[in-house]
């Protein structure tokens, strides 16, 4: 399996991006917003044990995507530098890695400005993702969002700067990525 993991604050265009490539590669897309919005049913997100339980999910299913050779997934997650991301991150490569898959990192960014013009489209609402400008703000000085991943290379792409398709051609071509090849006579 080839996982491809999408990083970077809100509202930089991590889902966006990722359905874009999705679209042009055939891999699927695990929103990091649907393991949360699971646990959430039944748990408080202050709860000590919330993000642990998260977690799990996620590896579960990642773990599983790899035992079964999925050809590709994309997750999007918002990384914030230090520990426990720092964990999240090794333990996610080991447990694909074990079953013989291949995890790359892309670092989605843009500038604050560009940020907060975002925070408030209507598409964040329905996905529960923060919507105001003081929330982003907020988060955004409680933990260091911006950085790339310092122990992993990653792939940086500015969506400030270029628009979904071509962000999700150019992270296709840096990983030469294949549609499946049912789509091929498509392209």
């Amino acid at each position: 399996m080839r996982l491809l993991v999408l990083y970077g604050p809100p509202a930089s265009g991590k889902l966006t991006v990722a359905e874009e490539l999705a679209r042009i590669t055939g891999f699927r897309v695990f929103h990091n917003h649907v393991t949360r919005d699971i646990v959430r049913m039944f748990m408080d997100p202050e709860d000590a044990r919330f993000q642990s339980l998260v977690n799990k999910y996620r590896f579960d299913i990642m773990e599983r995507a790899a035992k079964e050779r999925v050809r590709g997934l994309i997750f999007t997650f918002v990384y914030a530098r230090g520990r426990p991301d720092h964990d999240f991150i090794r333990s996610l490569v080991r447990r694909v890695e074990k079953h013989g898959g291949k995890v790359d990192f892309v670092r989605i960014h843009c500038d604050e400005k560009e940020l907060m013009r975002r925070v408030g489209n209507g598409s964040r609402e329905r996905h529960g993702k923060i919507k105001t400008r003081a929330k982003l703000r907020y988060v955004l000085g409680e933990k260091d969002l911006t950085k790339p991943i310092p122990f992993v290379d990653s792939f940086d792409v500015d969506t400030g700067r270029v628009q979904p398709k071509t962000a999700a051609l150019m992270i296709k071509r840096h990983y030469r990525l294949q549609p499946p090849s049912s789509a091929l006579a498509k392209l």
